[in-house]
């Protein structure tokens, strides 16, 4: 009987073994994107520390003295001393951003300088939920996870003297002031005020309440890293924080929970309580855990290559994790731009990185989690109604007017046109046509605007009304870029005003889409910036990447937003037609478009151009050039280790690159609802399609077997039907089905 049952027992180990071998959480890397470069700008910027999926909150170190540095990230991988543990990130920011409620552990006399509570750090673990490593100079192992809305600490100290602190001023915003109150000697409140992400100079707090499980010895206070010898049982002001100190005995491992809210510190102490009652640290890991495998799990590759699973499931894992929900469990929120306090059944989201998320990640969301996309329209269009304006990118309910374009409108569009029209569709069209004709005053989202209805492009020398740049007034920032971004921004609101009935409106925008044609010099075969008398800005330097108005990091040419009028010579993607034509015909756009590539003006590390690749679909016999390249793009710039992301991932936006190109399909224009198809990287990948949105139950892509040498696509089956198109539409794929491609050498 023993023997039988150690026989059954082993093949129950068997079976959930091979079970573990397809959970997809196994193959994520979270320190992927984490490598350190010399200009911060076009690292990776991702942190690796624990979250669920679009959490509110994230429990990551950081590795950087924030007191005299300005960094667009908390972590980068082999940095010498871990600061501490914060409690909310925002992944592949490319400026500075969040960071707040940073969590300290050291042991030995309490001593809260920065350099005394900082500490060199090994073992680091991490996977989807959970985040582990060893603070070696204090012999302290610190393990992390979390729910929605709360971050749960567990620190394993030896026996002796330990302590812990909060420390509200080491972050990267700007926001350094906040209120810290010691409740008991085991629990504590009080909230942050953080904000002014890339320099908007608007400011928010974060409130928080935290259980400590054990009590301590002895309590106080700090400020500027001193401490404080007050009898008051709170602190408020810049650079501050509270600490708690403990004599143990023996080694104890002490946790420590913190609920996190936008609204309130009682709704902090609530989300804290409903989502973290009752059960224990392992079983919230292993919730996160399973949560992850659940999203993850909505696509399934098969490949005998590891490394691809790896580098796949973790693209994947990073496109979800913004934007983040922003409503507490009772569902409060804080109004846009303002400090009111709304209230709504449905997710309200937050971090909404649009003018790069609508080139991917938004698209992406929409086929794979449209339930999770209509939140976030939803939440974008409601942000028009309380603040007036549709936002541009959106951090911690502030409009940062970071950035250029319209992006807002895409996304909406977008969305709507893939099927997604779970949100006040009436409202979305109002806050687009503001937008898009506001010019008796400023116009909060479009600068320049006046000066592009009135010349049909944005002058050089008349960017803007006013003489000093800011972030909110009317001067453009890259003439030639910002109205590229309003041809596409003007397309997209076209569809969707005829989409609603307004044919007179959808005329017109759909005329002032194709006013790109107004910045073609066609003696130099370039978008170029020119004056208000009409003629061409000069010098001009198609690979100039110097700039005017901001630093280094932040670079563009003259007109150009980060970037040089080779990165933007292609940005038409709603008339790449017209655009064919302006460059002299098909031979010629080929041309130019593998000049681009051979001669390494691609980039890699920024949105504008990250399209490109997919454009020779548009020539017919030259589509084996898009299979190329985006194959060598992939093989060169996304690896499995820490440099995996060749720039910042802006919140998703370059891992939903990644996604998209090893599915082999790709939406190289927001706004339109076709795919361009490529050479997958794996043998099957099966996207399991949302009933309650889509009528099918599954899109299969199938391959013959993967290789780098089998590189070239040589035809096509859709529905068991051949098909010679190199673009698929998003009603094919929701229908259900499978599309077969086979591939060989040439």
């Amino acid at each position: 009987m023993r023997y039988l049952i150690g026989f059954l027992l082993i093949i129950l180990l068997s079976c959930n073994a091979y079970k573990r071998e397809f959970e997809p959480a196994m193959y994520v890397n979270p320190f992927i994107g984490t490598g350190k470069v010399n200009n911060h700008i076009n690292g990776g910027n991702t942190y690796p520390g624990a979250v669920r999926p679009w959490g509110m909150v994230s429990m990551s170190p950081h590795t950087i003295d924030f007191r005299d540095k300005v960094a667009s990230t908390t972590y980068q991988k082999k940095d010498t001393f871990i600061y501490g543990f914060g409690h909310t990130h925002i992944s592949g920011m490319g400026c500075n951003a969040s960071g707040a409620i940073l969590l300290k552990a050291t042991t030995g006399n309490i001593d809260v300088s920065v350099e005394s509570t900082r500490s060199e750090y090994s073992d680091e673990k991490a996977f989807p939920g959970y985040y582990k490593v060893n603070l070696d100079k204090f012999n302290i192992q610190a393990e992390f996870t979390t729910t929605d809305r709360s971050g749960i600490s567990v620190l394993h100290f030896p026996k002796g003297k330990a302590n812990l602190m909060i420390d509200l001023g080491l972050t990267p915003d700007f926001g350094k002031s906040g209120k810290f109150v010691i409740t008991s000697d085991s629990t504590f409140e009080g909230y942050k005020l953080e904000g002014n992400t890339c320099g908007c100079e608007k400011y928010g707090f974060v409130f928080f309440s935290g259980t400590i499980s054990r009590k301590a010895n002895k309590t106080g206070f700090f400020k500027n890293w001193k401490i404080e010898n007050m009898l008051s049982d709170s602190i408020e002001g810049d650079y501050v924080g509270g600490y708690f100190s403990y004599d143990l005995k023996k080694n104890e491992a002490i946790e420590v929970r913190v609920g996190v809210s936008y609204v309130s510190i009682a709704n902090a102490r609530d989300n804290l309580l409903t989502e973290s009652k009752d059960k224990n640290f392992e079983q919230i890991k292993q919730e996160s855990y399973n949560t992850w495998n659940t999203e993850l799990l909505k696509i399934e590759v098969e490949s005998e290559n590891k490394e691809d699973k790896i580098r796949f499931y973790t693209a994947l894992y990073h496109s979800l994790l913004h934007p983040n929900i922003f409503s507490d469990v009772n569902g409060d929120y804080r109004m846009h731009d303002t400090i009111l306090i709304g209230n709504s059944k449905r997710t309200r989201y937050t971090n909404f990185s649009m003018w790069d998320t609508y080139r991917t990640l938004h698209p992406f969301l929409c086929l794979v989690y449209p339930e999770r996309q209509a939140d976030m329209v939803s939440s974008v269009v409601e942000m028009y109604k309380e603040g007036g304006w549709l936002p541009r990118i959106e951090v911690l309910g502030n409009n940062t007017n970071v950035m250029v374009g319209d992006p807002a409108s895409i996304v909406i569009n977008d969305s709507y046109q893939r099927g997604i029209k779970q949100f006040d569709t009436i409202a979305a069209l109002e806050g687009m046509i503001k937008s898009a004709t506001f010019i008796t005053g400023q116009n909060f989202i479009r600068s320049g605007y006046r000066q592009y209805v009135q010349y049909g492009f944005i002058p050089q020398d008349k960017p803007g009304n006013d003489t000093v740049f800011g972030w909110f007034n009317d001067l453009a920032w890259g003439t030639v870029s910002t109205a590229l971004e309003y041809n596409l921004n003007d397309w997209n609101i076209s569809k969707y005003a005829r989409a609603m009935g307004d044919e007179s409106l959808a005329t017109k925008l759909n005329l002032k889409s194709k006013f790109y044609k107004n910045n073609y010099n066609s003696e130099t075969g370039f978008f170029q910036p020119r004056n208000s008398d009409g003629k061409w800005y000069a010098p001009f330097d198609p690979l100039s990447q110097s700039n005017t108005l901001f630093n280094v990091h932040m670079r563009g040419g003259p007109g150009f937003v980060e970037g040089s009028a080779w990165n933007y010579l292609f940005f038409v993607p709603h008339d790449i037609d017209g655009l064919t034509t302006l460059l002299g015909g098909r031979e010629q756009f080929t041309d130019r478009l593998q000049e681009f590539f051979d001669k390494g003006y691609y980039d890699a590390t920024n949105e504008p151009n990250i399209a490109f690749p997919y454009l020779f679909n548009y020539v017919k016999g030259e589509e084996w050039r898009s299979q190329k390249t985006v194959n060598d793009l992939i093989l060169k710039y996304y690896t499995a280790d820490e440099f995996g992301i060749p720039g910042n991932d802006d919140t998703g936006t370059m891992s939903a690159w990644l996604v998209f190109s090893m599915m082999g399909i790709y939406p190289d224009c927001p706004g339109s609802t076709d795919y361009q198809i490529i050479k997958p990287s794996f043998q099957k990948i099966v996207i399991k399609l949302n009933q309650n949105y889509y009528k099918g139950k599954e899109f299969v892509i199938e391959t013959t077997k993967s290789s780098n040498s089998n590189a070239y696509i040589q035809f096509c089956q859709l529905q068991g039907k051949e098909y010679k198109k190199f673009a698929i539409s998003h009603n094919d794929i929701t229908l259900g089905g499978t599309l077969y491609i086979k591939t060989g050498e040439k």
